[in-house]
């Protein structure tokens, strides 16, 4: 008992100080004053906008192509023999024009045919005159002697006129034709144009069907434009063949990078292929360029070559009342966000009528003093209050300049 008193007089003085500090911390919670609700003021949300102002504007659609030529052969010779003699632009990439002789074969034996074929020609006719005459004297004989009775054409010599008549034309195709051959010596081209590659030279003999070059026509270039479906309907395209001269032909634009430089040039749609690619789901539309190898010295601009991959921008239809904004602008519903004076937003359906990688054109109601949102803005209400960067008359742009900076 008394182990306990003592102990208990020792934790006196803890207890104390724990009884105090209990009571200090009391009156401090009830003496401290209670907080006051304050305001919290919410910033408008940062938009940057574009101005909008609808006109007429042209649409242009955009494809790739590679230069064809338009007329492309193979050189053959139509008669066998040694070759005496080759143009000096018969070379690959050697230019030529319509009529150029590019190619002789040694004319010697087709010459010698053309004599005995005009032999024959002589001998036929004097064949003929012979005949004639022993006709007319058969006639005039019967004429006398015949008692005014019919006579037979063998009588008359009517079946040797018609052989030595015969005779006579067969003579003269034979002359015709070595005529043909001789002149076939001399390989013509057929066409201004270009040599793509070339394997004859002089002092090879060449037979029938033999190629000697390959060769392309260059008064103008063909490219072939794959569109799809929604391409095609801003352009104004032929579907009938008839339709071709009847209608505007779309202005195409091509470029391609050549020396490292970029060139520009210039051409048409002629015609459409008129079937749909059964792969691709596209329509071809054929451009052609007219003098694609004439070079302009203050534009320049080097040849359009055969196999030159270009890219095109096709002029496309005129529509009214169009506005080009931004492809940011226009939202994945196909809405487009437009700030008033006030800075409020408004959510206005927009009508598509084209879109890139960069820009949307599009039909929309926009009102006086009213510019389109290009800020990504997914929780957007209508009548949200906005603070537009860089707008010198609005106090809410101010504030969030200060906070933006």
């Amino acid at each position: 008992m008394a182990f306990s008193i003592k102990s208990l007089k020792k934790a006196i003085p803890l207890l104390t100080v724990l009884l105090v500090g209990g009571i200090i911390v009391v009156v401090v919670a009830v003496s401290k004053p209670k907080p006051q609700p304050q305001e919290v003021e919410v910033l408008p949300r940062l938009v940057r906008v574009a101005d909008a102002q609808p006109m007429d504007q042209e649409v242009y659609v955009s494809s790739q192509g590679t230069v064809n030529s338009r007329v492309a052969i193979t050189l053959e010779p139509q008669v066998s023999g040694r070759i005496v003699f080759v143009s000096p632009n018969f070379v690959s990439g050697g230019f030529f024009k319509e009529g150029d002789v590019l190619v002789r074969i040694d004319p010697r034996d087709w010459e010698l045919n053309v004599v005995r074929a005009e032999a024959r020609v002589a001998e036929a006719q004097q064949n003929l005159a012979r005949v004639e005459a022993e006709a007319e004297h058969a006639r005039g004989e019967w004429a006398q002697l015949g008692n005014g009775k019919e006579a037979s054409p063998l009588v008359l010599h009517e079946p040797q006129l018609k052989e030595a008549r015969a005779q006579l034309r067969s003579a003269q195709a034979d002359l015709e034709d070595a005529r043909l051959d001789l002149e076939r010596t001399e390989i013509k081209a057929p066409f201004e144009g270009r040599i793509k590659t070339r394997s004859g030279d002089v002092g090879q003999v060449v037979s029938v069907g033999e190629t000697l070059a390959e060769i392309f026509a260059t008064d103008l270039v063909e490219v072939r434009l794959p569109l799809a479906d929604r391409d095609i309907a801003l352009l104004n395209l032929p579907y009938e063949a008839a339709d071709m001269h009847d209608y505007e032909q779309p202005k195409v634009t091509f470029s391609a990078v050549v020396g490292g430089q970029i060139n520009h040039w210039t051409g048409s749609i002629v015609r459409t292929e008129g079937v749909f690619d059964a792969t691709s789901r596209v329509l071809y539309v054929v451009a052609q360029v007219k003098d694609p190898y004439k070079v302009d010295p203050l534009r320049n601009t080097v040849p359009l070559s055969v196999g030159l991959f270009v890219d095109a921008s096709i002029t496309g239809k005129t529509y009214e009342h169009i506005i080009q904004i931004p492809r940011p602008a226009l939202r994945q519903d196909g809405n487009v966000l437009v700030v008033d004076r006030e800075s409020k937003i408004h959510i206005r359906p927009a009508e598509i009528i084209q879109t890139t990688r960069d820009y949307a054109m599009v039909r929309f109601d926009i009102r006086d003093g009213e510019r389109v949102c290009i800020s990504p803005f997914d929780a957007a209400t209508e009548n949200m209050q906005v603070a537009v960067i860089g707008d010198e008359n609005s106090e809410e742009s101010t504030l969030a300049r200060g906070v933006a900076s």
